[in-house]
């Protein structure tokens, strides 16, 4: 109430537990019952999911547990309650597997519509906070299965680093943040590069074998990440990095493989691969884009709409200047819009290139893909294409400085 916004909440019940899984369930219950918190419980069966996706109980119970919660449309943003314990334990997690300067900045703060309020609190922390303010709570006893190597680093490793430095929380906070400002900094100089080796679609080799290792490695990750589904193993970018010196190709996946004419690397379609059908178009109104985030899942894609201010856009630019290229004017558009793939006579604009071109012809010239022509998000109006994913803004109805309501697309891979 102090803080004017409206809270509710959601339990999942994994199927592990039995009755201590419902005796969770019902403390959960009983607590949002006495303060009028609006609950929505899910059951699972995450033993038998586990086994059919061929992954541990640990990871799959997470994956459908983001799953649930990213699924619930009436929730603007979703609070866990991940502290600063939980995130030594995954980033020593990570060490302990293998893992580059990412995996060493542990959980973000915020991803999508998750959000993890509680990072930078101790457990201790929040349990004296519930202490003080007589707020019962309840103990998963999976917690202390050492099965689970989370719960090692848990209940062995981290008591050793404590004996060794009673302070080791507080110096690993300090710790994440001088990570996290370098690996900022070295994404910001990846994208960077990108922007000026980029040519038609190819990435000139030369530029990226002037570039730090650190650097390129981040941009060939950019690159290839479009195009592999799951994690991109250190492999591939590896591979991808040799092919700068020389002209080769590997296969990168089932569909595209990675390619270097001596001067250029890119990504491209095998040839057996045929063009995908567009699914169906998404009817909206604009008046619905408010500056809650507003997802759409259109093939394989999923676009964000949202109002966004111009302070913001400042900041955004910093990090991404690319994204200007993906402000439309709120205003410049007719109420009804629509997300499709393209048309036959679709054009588009670039803003501040002063010519129009077919998306046939632009897709053409940039080498997308040909089994993504056909379903490229395209946003359009009663009057025509507004944006493309890819190539950003059509003239019509770029935002520029007189524009008083401005939205933000996003598009990302699923």
């Amino acid at each position: 109430k102090r803080l004017g916004i409206e809270v509710s909440a959601a339990h999942v019940n994994h199927g592990i537990r039995g009755d201590e899984a419902k005796r969770d369930e019902n403390f959960v219950i009983e607590f949002c019952e006495k303060r009028s918190i609006p609950l929505k419980v899910f059951h699972e069966d995450i033993p038998s999911l586990a086994k059919k996706l061929k992954i541990g109980e640990e990871e799959c119970g997470r994956k459908r547990r983001y799953e649930l919660l990213c699924g619930i449309d009436d929730f603007s943003l979703i609070a866990t309650a991940h502290n600063l314990n939980d995130n030594l334990e995954t980033v020593l997690l990570n060490l302990t597997r293998g893992t580059a300067l990412t995996g060493l900045c542990g959980i973000p703060v915020k991803r999508g519509r998750i959000i993890r309020p509680l990072l930078n609190c101790t457990r201790e922390e929040i349990e004296a906070y519930c202490k003080e303010n007589s707020l019962e709570y309840v103990t998963d006893s999976t917690n202390d299965d050492a099965k689970y190597s989370r719960n090692k680093i848990r209940k062995f490793v981290i008591p050793k680093l404590q004996d060794i430095n009673p302070s080791i929380l507080g110096n690993f906070a300090e710790f994440l943040e001088n990570i996290k400002r370098d690996e900022v900094y070295l994404n910001e100089q990846a994208q960077r590069l990108l922007s000026e080796a980029v040519e038609n679609g190819k990435f000139k080799s030369e530029a990226f074998k002037k570039a730090h290792p650190a650097v390129r490695y981040r941009a060939i990750k950019a690159v290839i990440s479009n195009y592999i589904s799951g994690g991109i193993e250190k492999r591939h970018i590896e591979k991808a990095d040799e092919l700068l010196s020389k002209c080769g190709s590997f296969d990168l996946c089932e569909t595209h493989r990675v390619t270097s004419d001596g001067k250029y690397l890119f990504v491209e379609e095998k040839a057996s691969l045929k063009s995908a059908k567009p699914p169906e178009p998404i009817a909206i109104n604009k008046t619905d884009i408010t500056e809650k985030e507003t997802e759409f899942k259109f093939a394989d894609f999923i676009i964000t709409l949202r109002l966004i201010s111009k302070t913001e856009i400042d900041s955004l630019q910093k990090i991404n200047n690319e994204v200007c290229y993906n402000l439309l004017d709120y205003d410049k558009m007719t109420s009804a819009i629509v997300i499709r793939g393209r048309k036959s006579g679709d054009r588009l604009r670039i803003k501040e290139r002063g010519l129009s071109k077919t998306l046939k012809k632009l897709y053409s010239e940039n080498k997308l893909p040909q089994s993504l022509r056909e379903i490229n998000p395209i946003i359009a109006d009663d009057e025509g294409v507004v944006f493309v994913n890819g190539f950003g803004a059509d003239e019509r109805c770029a935002a520029d400085n007189n524009s008083k309501k401005i939205i933000l697309v996003s598009v990302r891979r699923k």
